[in-house]
């Protein structure tokens, strides 16, 4: 259910306001600020991007012409950006220079006692070591197994810490993670990473932690380069690469990182390590230029127009759904949004934006296959209006598909039920209808095995998720799976990159599969499920079709479970809280009552960040005593 906004909003802030250039992510933002804009028409609207400019051609995408563009190159604190180099005589010696947008100016030769004829991890360690030892550093790394390589290295020359905060967060990720996740062992030492697929209320402690001073290095990701706060003393990077593949990151992004170092109010200087900066291909910091934003939307029909009209003309091509290519994900969101856009009548409004540059004959052609695919492909206004983002053609071979079983009163395959019952079979069946139909995997035959098992432990995680069973016991029998398979291949990998790598992975599979692609479908298909119900005249199971999609989410499936998240708690307080709780069916002011009345030590078997949690939301009194 979405809330109604209707001349509530007087003011809107993008901050980041270049992700409206992140293809399908791009173009769910600009659809997001066009709906608040028409529900708000007094509003005004706050674009925020550090050292961007065409912030008209953002405000046109969206109906806003008159914006009033502000710039300042103002910074509050002082930043030094050096040049990291190692000359090739001796092993002992580093070399700094002064990065300006003139000249390297030197700063001076040093010598140490460690040699630095290194691997790229390991001299990327020791200069955070030697430079990082005053005040907070973070340490860039290029992936999620980068950063906890970049952690282990760094954490193995220091001791533990006595310091009863560390020790507190290291006993939260043992208790709702893992007993032999390695994060806790760093985190003792005064190291952690950090990277997108975390759980929050992790990614939360461990930043928290850092922030205060507790926490000496952060290894992480381009996560961190947006929407968190994390200001440090030092910032070390020796890559302008992300990923495996080593693509270029945006120089927006590999500013933005650098700015960590130095902030108003929290350290006046801050220094940016540049490891073998000379040797970088992209020497993207040596002068900040403006970058021009960009709207996926548009750029996707400047430059992939054909692919878009090739997308919406496949609804009248009678090829069979697993012969054709899986389209490109900003082909599919611009194909869906224009479909949208049709089915709504406010399609002209979009196309007439002064930055789209069509031609008479291409404007005539989307209008044409727009209307000739909605006739076509038959789906509703009101999964449109929900689901453009996800592929047209595949959401129309599902509303087939759901047609042929309404019609043959297959009821217990189609219906989701609540995850909490015995519903393996009926949840199995589902997912792999949404991987054959919306994600176009072939699932018959010999040769697909794989690709069958591979949904059947989608499904088993999806339900414990959705049951809200705790994290650490989803993380155990994917460490136990790995283990078992790895002593049984005589595969000789350290059992603790096992452990690692599993947990690795089970954050990929909830927050990419489950948090991100699963809710989508789900929400696909319970639309189109009640939708054919109505049309197939069955108008009463409506109510009876379990909207798993929010469970998919959320990860709690009870009545209790979802009172808890709306208080706004993280998924991990949510569980560990219910866990407590022998109602499932508890209002949001229930929850709060039976919260407030419980006696100390019954709740003392919480851990600390997840009383703070509550806390925080106002759901325990705070604390008296000073820490």
């Amino acid at each position: 259910s979405s809330m109604n906004l209707d001349n509530d909003v007087d003011l809107v802030i993008i901050d980041e306001a270049q992700a409206i250039g992140d293809d399908s992510r791009g173009m769910i933002l600009q659809d997001v600020v066009e709906k608040i804009r028409d529900a708000n028409p007094s509003a005004r609207f706050l674009f925020l991007a550090p050292g961007a400019t065409g912030f008209k051609l953002v405000g046109e995408s969206v109906g806003l012409t008159n914006l009033d563009v502000r710039q300042t190159g103002l910074s509050p604190v002082v930043q030094n950006r050096i040049s990291v180099r190692f000359p090739s005589e001796n092993e002992h010696h580093v070399h700094l220079d002064l990065v300006t947008a003139d000249r390297m100016e030197p700063i001076g030769l040093y010598t140490f006692e460690r040699g630095f004829a290194l691997d790229e991890d390991a001299k990327l360690a020791a200069v955070a070591e030697e430079f990082g030892g005053s005040g907070r550093s973070l340490v860039y790394a290029t992936g999620a197994k980068n950063a906890e390589d970049l952690s282990e290295l760094l954490a193995l020359n220091r001791e533990d810490r006595a310091s009863k905060s560390l020790n507190e967060l290291a006993k939260f990720i043992e208790q709702h993670v893992h007993k032999r996740y390695s994060l806790a062992r760093f985190v003792r030492r005064g190291v952690a990473f950090h990277y997108g697929n975390m759980p929050s209320l992790l990614r939360e402690g461990v930043e928290t932690s850092f922030r205060e001073g507790h926490l000496d290095y952060l290894c992480c990701t381009t996560t961190l380069f947006q929407g968190v706060n994390l200001p440090a003393r030092n910032v070390f990077i020796d890559t302008p690469t992300r990923g495996n593949r080593g693509d270029l990151l945006e120089e927006a992004s590999l500013w933005n990182f650098a700015g960590r170092a130095g902030r108003l109010g929290e350290e006046v200087v801050g220094n940016v390590f540049l490891v073998n900066y000379e040797k970088w291909e992209h020497k993207l910091l040596t002068e900040r230029k403006p970058f021009l934003l960009k709207v996926a939307f548009k750029d996707t029909l400047d430059e992939d127009f054909d692919g878009v009209i090739d997308l919406l003309n496949a609804a009248s091509d009678p090829t069979p759904d697993e012969e054709r290519k899986r389209p490109e994900e900003r082909i599919t969101a611009a194909a869906g949004l224009v479909l949208f856009r049709a089915a709504q009548g406010s399609l002209e409004a979009l196309l007439d934006r002064p930055n789209i540059s069509l031609k008479p004959e291409q404007r005539e052609q989307i209008f044409n296959s727009s209307s000739r695919a909605l006739a076509n492909l038959g789906l509703p206004e009101s999964v449109l209006t929900t689901s453009w983002m996800v592929d047209p053609m595949a959401m129309a071979s599902l509303l087939k598909r759901l047609r042929d079983g309404v019609r043959k009163k297959e009821f217990e395959k189609l219906m989701p039920v609540n995850p909490s019952s015995d519903s393996y079979e009926v949840y199995n069946s589902i997912f792999r209808r949404l991987y054959k139909h919306l994600g176009r995997a072939k699932l018959s035959g010999d040769e697909n095995k794989g690709t069958r098992g591979y949904v059947s432990h989608v499904t088993v995680t999806a339900l414990k998720w959705m049951r809200g069973e705790p994290l650490t016991q989803l993380v155990s029998e994917a460490i136990r799976f790995k283990l078992t398979a790895a002593r049984q291949s005589k595969n000789k990998a350290l059992e603790q990159a096992i452990v690692d790598g599993a947990i690795r992975d089970m954050f990929v599979t909830i927050e990419k599969t489950i948090r991100f692609t699963l809710v989508q479908w789900a929400k696909a298909y319970v639309d189109l499920l009640k939708f054919v119900l109505v049309e197939e005249g069955c108008p009463e199971r409506v109510a009876q079709v379990y909207d798993f999609s929010l469970a998919l989410e959320l990860g709690v499936s009870t009545g209790t479970g979802r009172s808890l998240v709306e208080f706004g708690l993280s998924r991990i307080t949510a569980a560990a809280v219910a866990g407590l709780i022998t109602d499932s069916s508890l209002t949001p002011e229930k929850v709060k009552e039976w919260i407030r009345s419980q006696p100390e030590d019954m709740l003392s078997q919480l851990s600390g960040l997840v009383l703070a949690e509550l806390r925080a939301k106002d759901l325990l009194a705070p604390l008296n005593t000073e820490d």
